[in-house]
């Protein structure tokens, strides 16, 4: 039975939905309130004598079109019980919800990564607009995330179960997220009086003195962990000064539907979804590649002063360029122009090729001043295959591989010189030299383009 007051799921409410369409007398489509509670109560959908209760579930099968009123008392379930589809649900939501400016998509991960995708159905926009949301939003935005991989890690190991007859150990990351949630699960619906949660004033006042009684160092004596909790301390203010505020407003501690604020300023749109998947990347990766590199160039065009240089560096610097290489020749002319296009690709090459080389250049290799066969004989290809020396040398500070050549070293200058023993020493010097310098100016204006 649903607990009034308390926050609902959209698994739980779609369970409240599932029931309450299973409970309908499916021969009798017309059905009066106290039928229909009684139906309710069988299914352990309303308490007894709270036929307010399902008045709420029947205001949420009208608002979703599957019930409909008659007249005072009397509804008409205008479908059958099986043909109800969660997904047909999210999809007429979603329509709504985009009408009403009621969707938020969000990505969980870091600066260069994602771990998944997530859209909310019903959630206003501007939700990081408020500042007594912002911080709270994305604490559970990463811990919803983090779950969910977890579960996608556990699914993975158990379709391998499926086919294999040996144990297959589950996913480091499955364990640690029920080490790190079993607190607050216990917190929130396993302790208390009534053994269904805290209260939110009991909360209020026994994080701090948790935080407060954790050690700030952990570990072992081989490793040590900083907990941080003076960083901790200092976030914690975000929810409790809100949430004091929050407490003070009279209406504020009753069942959240009941108050009269939410009930005069009823959104036309009251339901509410949350979809989370894996990143787009991994569920669509050529399309993902193609439009994030499109979106890259499309918001570089735009850009006064931007150097062809930059945009050809930053471009991702794939094992096989020809993802890059032809969303450029497909959409760079539109772009860029032509002559601007046909440059980029040109420095991209040059880039990729000195990529490539660089990923057999071990510092050990460098710093003796040891040069493999392997190595000349790539160096002989190349040149063979047309690619000017100059170009080799200069762009290899562009490059990902081992032997970090951006960072500049007597010992690099002297191996490359070795290497490329056709031109003068001072012009090796030279050429690599501007090619640091330029990436150096790349890595101190990159944010500003980004």
């Amino acid at each position: 039975m649903l607990e009034r007051g308390r926050p609902v799921s959209i698994t739980k409410r779609q369970e409240e939905l599932d029931k309450a369409i299973s409970a309908w007398d499916k021969y009798n489509p017309e059905m009066h309130h106290a039928e229909i509670h009684k139906a309710f109560f069988n299914k352990g959908l309303v308490e007894e004598n709270a036929r307010y209760q399902t008045s709420r579930i029947l205001n949420r099968l009208i608002d979703v079109g599957y019930v409909k009123k008659l007249a005072k008392g009397l509804y008409k379930m205008t479908i059958k019980p099986e043909e109800f589809n969660l997904f047909d649900y999210l999809a007429r939501l979603r329509k709504q919800a985009q009408k009403e400016k009621l969707i938020l998509n969000w990505t969980y991960g870091g600066f260069t990564w994602a771990f998944n995708d997530g859209c909310y159905l019903g959630m206003p926009e501007e939700v990081e607009d408020h500042s007594d949301v912002r911080f709270i939003f994305a604490i559970l935005n990463e811990r919803m995330a983090s779950i969910f991989e977890s579960y996608r890690e556990l699914a993975i190991v158990l379709r391998q179960r499926r086919e294999s007859k040996e144990i297959i150990p589950l996913p480091e990351r499955f364990y640690r997220q029920a080490l790190v949630e079993i607190i607050p699960w216990w917190l929130e619906s396993q302790a208390g009086a009534d053994l269904d949660g805290l209260s939110i004033d009991s909360l209020r006042k026994l994080i701090p003195s948790m935080i407060e009684a954790l050690p700030n160092e952990y570990g072992d004596g081989k490793h040590i962990d900083n907990l941080h909790l003076d960083h901790l301390e200092k976030l914690l203010p975000l929810i409790t000064r809100p949430l004091d505020e929050a407490m003070k407003i009279e209406e504020w501690g009753t069942p959240f539907d009941d108050r009269s604020l939410v009930k005069e300023k009823q959104p036309t749109t009251n339901q509410f979804a949350m979809i989370i998947t894996e990143p787009e990347f991994l569920i669509d990766e050529m399309s993902h590649e193609v439009r994030s590199i499109y979106d890259r160039i499309e918001r570089w065009s735009k850009q006064k002063g931007i150097a062809d240089e930059y945009i050809a560096f930053s471009l991702p610097q794939f094992e096989d360029s020809t993802i890059v290489l032809e969303t450029l020749s497909t959409y760079g002319a539109r772009l860029l122009g032509n002559k601007r296009a046909e440059r980029i690709i040109s420095l991209y090459k040059k880039i990729q090729v000195s990529n490539w080389l660089s990923f057999l250049h071990r510092p050990r290799i460098i710093s003796r001043n040891e040069i493999p066969a392997t190595i000349k004989k790539q160096v002989a290809q190349l040149l063979k295959e047309g690619h000017k020396p100059e170009d080799l040398v200069r762009y290899l500070a562009h490059s990902r591989g081992p032997a970090d050549y951006h960072q500049p070293s007597e010992d690099k200058i002297i191996f490359l010189q070795n290497l490329f023993s056709d031109l003068p020493k001072e012009k090796v010097r030279k050429l690599y030299l501007e090619g640091v310098d330029e990436i150096n100016k790349f890595a101190e204006i990159a944010f500003e383009y980004l």
